[in-house]
Formats: structure tokens, sequence, C-alpha cells
């Protein structure tokens, strides 16, 4: 069901049921491009403390490799300053099905290379784990450190 419809069908419930109105509004916020709970909860933290929201799953020209283009977990631009948020967790170097059976000094040098070479694009990498989300405080920090802007107000369901 697209993020649309499911705002839709929720809004067509009575609106005197508690939480319908809430539930829209988390609803209309939705994005299946997140690729990991992770990344959802990273975002959700970004919006309720006022941040910019990213583009999510943004690809980036590979400068060395024609047609294999990098792509960030978060992307801002900023004009002057392009930013991509990168989630960091254990799985990808752990996972067997993630490493492609590599081992963990093989999967850190390809990461360290990969982040190098979307560095030459221009974009500032922004490394951060899950421990620091649920730190929020820490978050708002490396969010800020990276430029990112902060201010915005939830977005809210247009009701009719």
């Amino acid at each position: 069901m697209e993020r649309e419809q499911l705002v839709e069908q929720l809004g067509a419930m009575h609106t005197s049921h508690r939480g319908v109105l809430r539930a829209q509004e988390i609803a209309s916020l939705c994005d299946a491009r997140a690729e990991s709970g992770g990344e959802s909860i990273a975002r959700a933290v970004m919006i309720e403390q006022g941040y910019m929201m990213p583009a999510l799953q943004v690809e980036v020209p590979n400068l060395f490799t024609q047609g294999e283009p990098y792509r960030l977990d978060f992307y801002w631009d900023l004009g002057q300053v392009r930013v991509g948020g990168e989630l960091d967790g254990h799985e990808k170097y752990r996972n067997p099905q993630m490493t492609g059976g590599r081992d963990v000094v093989e999967v850190l040098v390809d990461e360290r290379l990969r982040e190098s070479r979307i560095s030459a694009t221009g974009v500032r990498v922004m490394r951060f784990s899950y421990d620091d989300v649920v730190k929020v405080k820490r978050f708002r920090t490396i969010l800020d450190i990276f430029g990112i802007p902060s201010g915005f107000a939830v977005p809210e369901v247009a009701r009719t």
C-alpha cells in the first residue's frame, strides 16, 4: 500500500477514535526507501528534533567506475554544501550475506575507499551509529556540526 493510500484510509476512519489523527500524521511521514529499521528510527529522531528532512537512498556518481554509483542512506543538498549521512551498523561487518565472504578488514577497507570516493564528488560524509541516534543529544551535536538545518516543524497532514 502506498503512503498516500494509507493516509487516506486512516482519514476515512471515524476521527473520534482515539489516535486516528496521530496515526495519520505518522503515516504521512513513512518512506519505504529506508533500508533498515535503524534508518527509519534515525529519520524519526531527525523529524522529532526539527531537522531538515533528508532525501533517502540518493545516488552519487562513482568517478572511478562508470555506471556503478554510490548510494547514500541520507542526503541533504544545502546549496554550497552537500552532506551524505551514513548509518553504520554492525551487520554489514558480521553478516556473511552482507560481507560476501570477505573478512572484517576487507569490508572496512572497502568502506574507507567508498567514503573517500564519495568525498571526491564534493559530498561531505557524515557517519553515525545507532547508539548515536538513541543518544539524542549526541545525535543533535553530529547533525549540528555537519550543518544540517534545524528549526523545522513536524509536517502535518492536510486536514479537510
